[in-house]
């Protein structure tokens, strides 16, 4: 899934300068701001909005995993 995430636009930057630190904490802080403040994440990163929005954190678990909400 962190694969997936870093590609987009934005991953590596992360929300914070924290998020900046590791592709893991940039997707936690991401995470948090889909659920808490999608507007705030969309002025970061409308690629990164648009993935979570879109399920491309759960359909990179389910490549990953070998299951997931379609499998």
């Amino acid at each position: 899934m962190l694969e997936a995430f870093s590609s987009l636009p934005g991953a590596g930057a992360g929300p914070t300068e924290y998020g900046a630190t590791s592709i893991a904490e940039s997707f936690a802080e991401s995470f948090a701001l889909h659920r808490l403040d999608p507007a705030a994440l969309r002025r970061f990163s409308p690629a990164i909005d648009d993935w979570f929005s879109n399920a491309g954190h759960l359909s990179a678990t389910s490549v990953v995993e070998g299951g997931g909400p379609d499998a």
